[in-house]
């Protein structure tokens, strides 16, 4: 199944995105490259984005503690 994007729905979730994210603090990005999977994982947060043909989404999450071998990418969203 694929995810369809249509104008008001991007122009919706980017609004939140930047409301929910600007000012955050990214302390890492994991990939899961085989399942097409990147994981932000922020102070107060992580967003998961997946980008496989079977399953698409973004999952905004409780904070974690990134995996120890995910690259350490310390910077503030703006």
């Amino acid at each position: 199944m694929s995810l369809r994007w249509d104008a008001p729905l991007l122009a919706a979730l980017a609004h939140e995105l930047r409301e929910r994210l600007v000012g955050q603090r990214l302390q890492a990005v994991y990939a899961e490259f085989e399942a097409r999977r990147l994981a932000l994982y922020f102070r107060e947060c992580t967003l998961v984005v997946t980008l496989h043909p079977d399953e698409a989404g973004l999952l905004l999450l409780e904070p974690g503690e990134p995996p120890a071998d995910a690259r350490r990418l310390p910077a503030k969203v703006r």
